[in-house]
């Protein structure tokens, strides 16, 4: 009889310890993360639970009104395509955050980040594309990644960085993925020479797996500002004062 009420309490605790999924049902009168409605069981995510935005055609808003944590957090998982918008406000989480994952076709099922504010940690990987079509797209803010940034994970990804800081530890680049850097920076610590195709960061920029502008620019590989760690962004326009001593030379020139 000891024995049975020992087993008991410790399979009790041990289901105690399993992380709960909260999944996003999108019944709320808003879009917020916050709003408990949004989620299925009517309850927000805690910091031990994995949340799931998996409604189709779906879209989480994180604003700055916002501090929202997870466990971990999948994007369009078997379903969407979903969407999760920062604008402001924070995200922690401890885990993986998987965009696209376990999302289908390209265009039919993604998942997407879209970042235009805020800041978000990442005490796992960063993973885009996990059976299915992940997209990142920042425009400002900070992303901090205790882990892999992985481009994609067995399907398709693309990350298009326009502004803010994308930081992570390891920089994974994959067949069938594209960084794209326009504005901001990305900086990474160390880069993945096992998994991926190509076995040096100047490789993957050769071949079209890291693009500056769409490919019209150049990425520039920095690893001297930041001591043992590297930074990859496009070459700046030209300011304007610049553009104007050019056009300037030009002009008395031609006189």
């Amino acid at each position: 009889m000891k024995k049975f009420i020992v087993l008991s309490v410790a399979m009790l605790l041990t289901l105690s310890l399993q992380a709960a999924v909260v999944a996003w049902d999108d019944g709320g009168a808003d879009s917020l993360w916050s709003t408990a409605l949004n989620w299925n069981g009517d309850a927000v995510p805690t910091s031990g639970d994995d949340a799931v935005i998996t409604a189709p055609n779906s879209m989480a808003l994180i604003d700055n009104t916002v501090s929202a944590v997870a466990g971990s957090l999948d994007i369009a998982h078997e379903n969407g395509p979903a969407e999760l918008h920062i604008t402001g406000g924070t995200l922690a989480v401890s885990g993986a955050v998987r965009p696209g994952f376990g999302g289908g076709a390209a265009g039919a099922k993604g998942g997407t980040l879209n970042m235009d504010g805020g800041s978000v940690t990442v005490g796992g990987n960063l993973q885009l594309g996990i059976w299915g079509h992940g997209i990142l797209n920042m425009t400002a803010g900070s992303i901090t990644v205790a882990g892999w940034l992985v481009v994609p994970e067995n399907a398709e990804a693309q990350v298009q960085l326009d502004g803010g800081t994308l930081d992570v530890s390891v920089l994974s680049p994959r067949n069938n993925g594209v960084i794209d850097l326009n504005g901001g920076t990305l900086i990474y610590t160390q880069y993945d020479a096992d998994w991926g195709p190509y076995s040096t960061v100047q490789q993957a920029i050769t071949n079209g797996l890291i693009t500056a502008k769409h490919g019209t620019s150049t990425v520039v590989v920095d690893t001297t500002t930041n001591p043992g760690r590297t930074a990859l962004y496009a070459i700046p326009e030209p300011t304007l004062l610049f553009s104007g001593l050019i056009l300037g030379l030009a002009f008395l020139r031609r006189k």
